[in-house]
């Protein structure tokens, strides 16, 4: 035995803590959702997912997510799935236009939510089931999984019914975690984020039900009309297509900002921080204005788009992003000046009265049907003129040069103090003295 070897491997305790602790659990969901599309998406390239549901389950005893997405092989299982990292290709190649990058999000989630946990996956002759008490798991020194198939799998412990899919049980949930589930409100925000962060796989058909409850998807708008549309910037980078929307919709400050989406997943929403251009302190550089309720009306989108999802500029969790990926470092400038364009606007609107009076006489547009009108949106943002614009076309300054005792004689004859009263009295005393209306 070498004696001249130092052990560094990470306690299972350490790991999965540091694994789980940065995470929301609303996102943590989120990511197993995300795995239940991308069974979808081997099952239907074509991304229509009709027929093709997903069911979620959530109460103070149990957490539970069933699919019929096509499930995923035992070989996916034991090379891929349920290890912690992804192995490099070809061992295990990327879903097309996935989110999925780092070969985390599963067993992060199912750790996230409790003690124990049984995910059981069909997939044409594949049917198989792995069950882990992780409070015994991690007293093994083994970072293996043990699983049944098949023929031992009884109808009373699968829950597919037959159908290819995968179910996913977690118990023994933490007590933090129940007190979430139990929660009213904390199940209304795990809704909202649904069907904002995944609005574009419910567009394409698939549906999302939480306890029960269909969840319908929320779209971002832009207002627009004649002489109103908000800009579009185009672009591509290394195999990464980006789209850039910026324009103006209904005065509600927590809707404002910047909405950026990975392979149609939300990545961040409404942010309105120094990562997408925004002040939040006096040294930020590169950034224009901080957010304040005057620019409520603004609203951005970004869209990164790629089939390798390893080059997305999105965080490990999901749930921002990464401001020193080069991708993100060539877009950020091109959305600072989108940016600019409509906060300059925003500034000569006059009162919160005018801006209702623009949102009152505008029609809101979802941002797909933006995204799918390919002629339409240019580089400029679009916009009417606001009153404080009228006014200022409406007058013309008049100036002209008097010498100064002359001046002053005017003035004491008027009983007024200032050369600009003169100007202003002399032309109107012309003005009526000569009928000119």
């Amino acid at each position: 035995m070498n004696e001249n070897i130092i052990d560094a491997n990470p306690t299972k305790d350490f790991f999965i803590n540091m694994l789980t602790r940065d995470i929301r659990l609303d996102r943590a969901i989120i990511d197993l959702i995300d795995n239940c599309i991308d069974g979808a998406k081997n099952l239907k390239p074509k991304e229509d997912y009709e027929g093709l549901n997903v069911q979620l389950n959530l109460n103070e005893n149990n957490f539970e997510i069933i699919d019929n997405c096509g499930g995923f092989s035992l070989n996916t299982a034991k090379n891929y799935a349920f290890r912690f990292g992804r192995p490099t290709e070809p061992e295990a190649k990327f879903v097309q236009h996935s989110i999925g990058r780092f070969g985390v999000g599963m067993k992060r989630s199912l750790f996230k939510i409790g003690g124990h946990f049984i995910v059981e996956s069909k997939h044409k002759e594949d049917h198989f089931i792995v069950e882990v008490d992780i409070n015994e798991w991690v007293k093994d020194e083994k970072w293996t999984f043990n699983y049944i198939e098949n023929d031992n799998i009884t109808k009373e412990k699968s829950k597919l019914n037959g159908e290819d899919g995968t179910a996913i049980t977690v118990s023994k949930l933490y007590e933090n975690i129940k007190i979430d589930f139990k929660s009213t409100e904390f199940i209304a925000k795990l809704k909202k984020e649904v069907s904002l962060a995944l609005s574009y796989s419910i567009l394409k058909n698939l549906k999302i039900e939480v306890n029960n409850s269909l969840i319908e998807r929320t779209d971002i708008t832009f207002l627009e009309k004649d002489g109103l549309r908000p800009l579009q910037v185009s672009k591509e980078i290394n195999g990464v297509e980006i789209k850039i929307y910026a324009g103006i919709g209904d005065y509600f400050p927590n809707k404002a900002g910047w909405y950026i989406f990975c392979n149609d997943r939300l990545v961040l929403e409404a942010d309105k921080t120094f990562t997408t251009g925004w002040k939040e302190n006096r040294s930020d550089d590169g950034s224009i204005v901080k957010f304040h309720n005057d620019l409520a009306m603004f609203r951005g989108a970004v869209f990164f788009d790629s089939d390798d999802s390893s080059k997305l500029p999105m965080t490990t969790t999901k749930t921002g992003i990464d401001l020193d990926h080069p991708i993100y470092k060539t877009i950020r400038p091109f959305m600072l000046t989108s940016m600019s364009q409509v906060i300059r606007y925003l500034r000569k609107i006059e009162d919160k009265e005018e801006g209702q009076t623009i949102i009152n006489n505008s029609t809101p547009v979802n941002i797909t049907e933006i995204r799918d009108n390919k002629t339409l949106y240019t580089k400029d943002f679009v916009f009417p003129k606001t009153k404080a614009h009228k006014t200022a076309n409406k007058f013309v300054g008049i100036s002209y040069k008097k010498e100064k005792d002359l001046v002053e004689k005017v003035k004491d004859n008027l009983g007024i103090s200032s050369n600009k009263e003169v100007g202003s009295l002399t032309f109107d005393y012309y003005f009526n003295m000569n009928e000119l209306e």
